[in-house]
């Protein structure tokens, strides 16, 4: 690979990190998704700080042929099995029909509520590494309560590690390439907080757009 094309690459995954630190919270929030990984970290942050509530979110996986070897039917039990098996055995409350993060925020919200779980003041959120900032922008334009503080981990990686651990570098790269994009539209249209987009991090992205990293990106 090009070295300016990596370098494209690894500026766009450090700007999609938040570079927050994890702890205490009254909410741990698990962001369903195809990596365990996220499910394992979840489990080591559950029995290694306080939280008064943790919720794993995310929908059926019956229309995601990645996801037909699971034997649970949403990412939510699938994501409470696994952190299970990794050594966290504590209450977990499931959220089983979001298909996005908006509905992560929204329906999480929702569930909350009608289990007359007290709305949390400081909600940690884990997701994938290259999902972080897309996941904070949402969850702080879509989340009911505008007094709510959002914190957003995921397992420190580098993306050449991230890589090394299964995952597909190009398919990583177009994903990226695609949030960056609604980053940058969606605040317009209520979906995502505004967020603010570095000249050099534009360039990258505008230099990966025309190295063909296209498609995730929306028709605008």
């Amino acid at each position: 690979m090009d070295s300016r094309l990596r370098d494209d690459i690894d500026t766009l995954w450090r700007y999609m990190q938040c570079h927050e630190v994890p702890g205490d919270a009254d909410c741990l929030l698990v962001l369903g998704s195809r990596d365990d990984t996220v499910a394992s970290y979840a489990a080591e942050l559950a029995q290694s700080y306080s939280y008064g509530t943790v919720v794993v979110s995310g929908g059926a996986v019956e229309h995601n042929p990645s996801l037909d070897r699971w034997p649970e039917a949403t990412e939510a039990a699938h994501f409470a099995a696994h952190m299970a098996h990794s050594g966290y055995h504590g209450a977990i409350v499931l959220e089983e029909r979001a298909r996005n993060t908006g509905e992560n925020a929204r329906f999480t919200y929702e569930l909350l509520r009608q289990r007359d779980i007290s709305a949390p003041n400081a909600v940690q959120i884990v997701t994938k590494p290259y999902m972080e900032r897309r996941a904070k922008a949402t969850f702080e334009a879509q989340w009911p309560d505008d007094m709510t503080r959002f914190r957003v981990v995921s397992r420190p990686h580098a993306f050449s590690d991230y890589i090394a651990e299964g995952h597909d570098a190009d398919e990583i790269t177009h994903k990226m390439v695609g949030d960056m994009q609604r980053i940058i539209v969606y605040p317009t249209r209520g979906f995502q907080s505004l967020q603010h987009v570095p000249q050099h991090v534009h360039e990258a992205y505008t230099r990966l757009i025309a190295a063909g990293y296209t498609k995730h990106l929306m028709k605008i």
